[in-house]
């Protein structure tokens, strides 16, 4: 039982070293991260690509954590990726982000097919 409350009390005392690294760091060479009112931005860039990117957003703005809005920016900006990279005969990219009262949801379509299958190597007997 001693053993036990001694293990738990030095590991305690990390957690409050550790923490105290991290707030003395207060955030200040980190770099903010993107919100949903980054997607515009993230749009025209992808745009310098020459896909026509469009974006519409449909219902109600709400309030939400930074941690979705982040979440939800870097799905749309691996789905622009993907079409950039995987979809080479797509020339259009429809991003939709509608916002519900209880949900926030999107679609991103493109006019692409899928890339080529990699070439394979033959078979040796």
């Amino acid at each position: 039982m001693l053993q036990a409350a001694s293990t738990g009390r030095q590991s305690l005392t990390g957690m409050r070293r550790l923490l105290g690294v991290l707030r003395a760091d207060d955030g200040a060479d980190r770099a903010p991260q993107p919100a949903l009112g980054s997607l515009k931005t993230l749009v025209d860039e992808t745009r310098r690509t020459g896909l026509d990117v469009r974006l519409t957003e449909t219902g109600t703005e709400q309030q939400l954590d930074a941690e979705v809005q982040t979440t939800l920016f870097r799905i749309v900006q691996e789905s622009l990726t993907n079409v950039v990279k995987h979809a080479p005969e797509a020339s259009t990219v429809d991003i939709v982000l509608h916002r519900g009262s209880s949900r926030v949801a999107f679609t991103v379509n493109d006019d692409g097919g899928p890339a080529p299958a990699p070439a394979r190597a033959p078979a040796t007997a």
